[in-house]
């Protein structure tokens, strides 16, 4: 198994093939056509009546900005449930073609709903949620869900057995994954100057290495770090992978942990350093490294739990699949490491426009190469990857639209059914993570009525 740990060499291949990536000046392929006039104002005219209708707005020309904060989540949820989508998206032929290829799959949503719910609910429903997911941006740590299902997908190629596979799986390690990264993301990540958090915080870690440092000893708690709650929660979701995993029977697993934990605080103390000598190269190195450990522990109890081996070109689909996730989760929170100041590929260099606009287009690049590497043959999911992509793309895009050039971003809009005039309506403040847990409280509100 060693050769799952020879984190360099992995990054000496993923970064060669990073920089040999050209920098395509279309957006997207061909085959992806920009979005005529016609459809755009059809598309307005809908998308103006379902804000009026979502948010009970009598009328829409006296409202000037929405935020999210401002309106009742139940209220938002029970219009939701009366809209039909379809009208709404009717120009949207990609999103139509989608639904009407994952209809064929029907006969697993409901189990596929009840999987994710046992999953999320013991973590939701932990006495200590609300700090764990103290910024609704923490939601994201749930996104290993999903890249079990793409994992799954690249071994296999089958829609079926996929969905089979993951109903199957043990929530267990999903739900520890989650928590522990959830806790140490949160502490790495926070600028606290609060005394008493600053001091509980390195009881935690001190008592956490330990554990992570002898994970076959026994779980004790002294006095002090019973009163942490980063220790009551990790100490429960722990005993429980334990449980599931024993040590003896596991110690690559194990080892493997202490690896990563080890590869992430050091990456954090990078992160937080305001050193502005670092290079380029070594902020890519340590955005690959903190993808990498964390994605290929997941994807190595995964593929243990379901007797498949991980071989060697699994481990190279991870490591280019893991930098490009990592990659676009560091646009995606461009603001956000500038509040925690967090060094990032798309932080570094920040106020140079021509960068950031290269940046961008390279990070497609990758996307797209990644997609042709793995020859999809299969055009309804090749589809689907890219319509995620394309719209968390546009969205982050305009929600930074004064960090790119006006070329850049009207190029996007040729391809996108949004005009400014309806965008207008959206800026930062529409939806502040920092913000009363809106969205939090939206999920799980959604689980209870389901």
């Amino acid at each position: 198994m060693d050769y799952i740990i020879d984190i360099d060499h992995y990054w000496k291949n993923v970064e060669k093939w990073f920089n040999d990536i050209k920098i395509n000046n279309n957006l997207f392929p061909d085959k992806y056509k920009k979005v005529t006039t016609e459809i755009k104002l059809n598309f307005r005219i809908k998308f103006l009546f379902f804000i009026k209708t979502i948010f009970n707005i009598d009328n829409i020309n006296t409202l000037d900005k929405i935020i999210l904060k401002n309106y009742d989540i139940d209220v938002i949820i029970k219009n939701l449930y009366k809209i039909d989508f379809f009208y709404y998206l009717e120009e949207d032929i990609e999103f139509k073609n989608i639904i009407l290829y994952l209809s064929k799959f029907s006969f697993y949503f409901n189990d596929i709903k009840n999987k994710i719910i046992e999953i999320l609910k013991p973590i939701l429903d932990d006495e200590n949620c609300e700090k764990l997911l103290n910024i609704d941006d923490d939601l994201t740590r749930f996104t290993p869900i999903l890249a079990l299902i793409i994992f799954l997908y690249f071994k296999k190629r089958d829609i079926k057995n996929v969905l089979e596979d993951f109903l199957k799986l043990n929530i267990v390690f999903i739900q520890f994954f989650i928590i522990s990264y959830l806790i140490l993301d949160n502490l790495m990540d926070k600028n606290d100057e609060n005394d008493l958090n600053i001091q509980n915080n390195l009881i935690f870690f001190k008592w956490f290495m330990n554990i992570i440092n002898n994970p076959d000893q026994e779980i004790i708690m002294d006095e002090e770090q019973s009163l942490i709650w980063q220790c009551i929660t990790f100490k429960k979701f722990f005993l429980l992978f334990r449980n599931e995993y024993p040590y003896q029977d596991n110690i690559f697993i194990y080892d493997y942990m202490k690896i990563m934990v080890y590869t992430l605080n050091n990456i954090h103390k990078i992160q937080k350093n305001n050193n502005n000598n670092i290079t380029e190269r070594e902020v890519l190195e340590i955005t690959f490294k903190k993808s990498y450990v964390t994605i290929s522990f997941l994807a190595f109890i995964l593929f243990k739990q379901l007797n498949y081996n991980f071989t060697k070109k699994d481990i190279k689909i991870i490591s280019k699949i893991s930098f490009f996730i990592q990659l676009f989760d560091d646009f995606i929170d461009i603001n956000k490491d500038i509040e925690e100041k967090n060094i990032s590929y798309f932080t570094l260099n920040l106020n140079d426009v021509e960068k950031i606009d290269s940046k961008i287009k390279k990070l497609i690049s990758v996307f797209y190469l990644i997609m042709d590497e793995f020859n999809e043959e299969n055009n309804n999911i090749y589809n689907f990857y890219h319509y995620i992509f394309k719209n968390i793309l546009f969205g982050t895009v305009y929600l930074n639209s004064d960090k790119i050039n006006n070329d850049l971003l009207n190029n996007f809009y040729e391809y996108s059914f949004f005009m400014p005039d309806i965008l207008k309506y959206f800026d930062k403040n529409t939806y502040d993570i920092y913000s009363n847990n809106i969205f939090l409280n939206f999920i799980k509100k959604m689980i209870k009525n389901l």
